[in-house]
């Protein structure tokens, strides 16, 4: 896999848009790699990093293939990578994690989002046991409606998505099960800057 930090202009207008709306970032960035008819992009996974006010906002990109950025409009972000990892996970590893996630419920055919920080805890809990970890202590911020539209004019459709952060700290169970999970992102609406796992020393 790999890793790339973008650091957005917000001096530029591109920039701005994308922050505004995750699908327009969507594109942004799936312009660094690969078609459908040159073997598709892979798995990619981007999160929008929380940063302070005074700070650039930064994107990170986990991407199964290697991007090329180059493509990018001139002055929209800087390019940290990419950089390949692999994975060295071990049963009982304690690591400190980061987790932004569309924590929704299938109500009579419908997905919707959880507001309630308990609703929260149990949802993380509930996507842990499959995916190899267990949280051992964890908080949940950030909780907020992210809207986004997608087409231009009178086709444009406007959706929202409940956003909330994890940070704490897990311990891997199956490694195996973990690497998938983090490969493959965690929750739904993947493409619109969920499910990316982030993981560092405890």
């Amino acid at each position: 896999m790999y890793l790339t930090k973008l650091t957005l202009n917000t001096r530029h207008r591109d920039a701005r848009r994308d922050l505004a709306n995750t699908y327009e970032m969507h594109r942004t960035i799936m312009r660094a790699f690969p078609d459908r008819a040159e073997g598709g992009p892979g798995r990619v996974l981007f999160r929008v990093e929380p940063t302070r006010d005074d700070e650039p906002p930064v994107v990170l990109v986990q991407s199964e293939k290697q991007p090329d950025f180059d493509g990018l409009p001139e002055g929209y972000a800087s390019v940290q990578g990419p950089k390949g990892y692999n994975l060295d996970l071990r049963p009982g590893q304690k690591l400190r994690f980061r987790l932004r996630a569309n924590a929704t419920v299938k109500r009579d055919g419908k997905r919707l989002g959880l507001m309630r920080d308990e609703d929260h805890r149990d949802w993380l809990i509930r996507k842990a046991k499959p995916c190899g970890f267990a949280p051992i202590r964890f908080h949940s911020t950030r909780a907020a409606r992210v809207q986004y539209r997608k087409g231009t004019g009178d086709q444009a459709a406007s959706q929202t998505h409940q956003s909330v952060d994890f940070e704490g700290v897990l311990q891997v169970i199956d490694p195996e099960k973990l690497t998938a999970a983090i490969a493959a992102g965690i929750g739904p609406a993947k493409a619109f800057g969920f499910g990316l796992l982030s993981l560092a020393p405890a």
